[in-house]
């Protein structure tokens, strides 16, 4: 989601820019930066971004510039407060016997003797800022297509990854049984006479503990997930809902590297870990 959209417009009034800046974000976040005398189309302006943009945080810069039969309405002098001042200055010369050269620029520079007032917009001003927002934020979709083209390629390399990886564990699948059975061998073999052990009753506690550890499950669920996560990316506004499918593969991951007990195999799944967590970066731009 993380994206750029800027647009232009003007009439007889005003002439209005917009930059619109998004970046990775669950929901949609809109920080929009108008003039105070504005505040009035903010709602507008936020709900209709809002059902176009969808998710991220996004920042809105508007630069509004009065066109100038606007500029002289907006500017007066307090000619009230001038004549204060410079009946103060006037005495404190005598008193002092001082002279002023520049009496009138010392008035103007004082605080608000010159006064600018927020102009009112017509309606068709108005309209334009909106409908310049809302340019701003089609370009914005447009520059995040093109970025997702990139991206569903991106997404695509890892979750072909993580299904080599599963690949990959099951060739240590064997080993890995033989490894379990020896360690059990040499665990027994340290507390009990090898003479007195009961084959029998050793194979049925192996088979016991083999069960417990198996990572069948694991590994077809997570093969599942990969499937599902794939068929989302067709579908429209799907990134919430691969973010959720990116989180039920972290956890059928974990379960996997604990339940292993084998570090072939947990080195595999260091590297499926490593895969999902560029996933869930890449998701947080998907729409």
């Amino acid at each position: 989601m993380t994206g750029f959209g800027k647009s232009t417009m003007d009439n007889d009034e005003i002439a209005v820019e917009c930059e619109m800046r998004s970046l990775n974000g669950k929901f949609i976040d809109l920080d929009i930066r108008l003039p105070k005398h504005l505040y009035e189309i903010d709602v507008e302006i936020r709900k209709r971004v809002s059902s176009i943009l969808v998710r991220g945080s996004v920042v809105l810069v508007f630069n509004i510039v009065n066109k100038p039969s606007t500029l002289s309405q907006n500017i007066s002098v307090n000619k009230s407060l001038a004549r204060k001042y410079n009946d103060e200055f006037l005495a404190l010369e005598k008193e002092l016997d001082l002279k002023s050269p520049d009496l009138f620029g010392q008035i103007a520079n004082m605080p608000e003797i010159i006064q600018t007032h927020e102009a009112g917009y017509s309606d068709e001003s108005r309209k334009l800022i909106i409908d310049c927002a809302l340019a701003a934020a089609h370009k914005l979709v447009d520059f995040r297509q093109t970025e997702g083209k990139v991206l569903h390629d991106d997404l695509l390399g890892n979750i072909e990854a993580i299904e080599e990886r599963l690949e990959q564990i099951k060739e240590h699948e064997g080993p890995r049984k033989e490894a379990l059975k020896e360690k059990m061998y040499g665990h027994l073999s340290q507390h009990v006479d090898m003479d007195k052990i009961d084959e029998t009753r050793f194979e049925q506690e192996l088979l016991h503990y083999l069960d417990k550890w198996d990572v069948s499950e694991e590994k077809v669920r997570l093969a599942q997930h990969l499937n599902y996560f794939r068929e989302t990316m067709a579908l429209p506004n799907s990134g919430k809902k691969l973010y959720f499918i990116n989180q039920e593969m972290n956890r059928e991951s974990n379960t996997l590297g604990v339940k292993s007990n084998y570090f072939a195999i947990q080195q595999l799944i260091v590297e499926v870990k490593e895969r999902l967590e560029q996933i869930k970066e890449q998701v947080m731009n998907i729409v």
